[in-house]
């Protein structure tokens, strides 16, 4: 069920920019699901970046670095025609 949600949302994201959170106890599959689910949305060619932000974490805009290091690697990766 969690994955057909991640993979509807990733489908309207396409048009509309989109954030889903994870969240749930230690153990319960979240890191099993974000790997089904980044997998799909390869296979489907959807650029998406991942990152994590620990409850422990002081640092400002975190979850920032991951989108722009991903976005980085991705814009990098194109032909410089593009």
């Amino acid at each position: 069920h969690e994955l057909k949600t991640l993979l509807r949302a990733a489908e309207r994201a396409r048009t509309t920019p989109t954030v889903r959170v994870i969240t749930g106890p230690s153990g319960i599959g979240k890191t099993r699901l974000l790997a089904r689910f980044t997998q799909a949305c390869r296979d489907y060619g959807i650029f998406i970046c991942l990152g994590r932000c620990r409850v422990r974490e002081h640092v400002r805009l975190n979850a920032w670095e991951a989108l722009l290091d991903g976005l980085t690697r991705m814009l990098s990766s194109l032909p410089r025609a593009e």
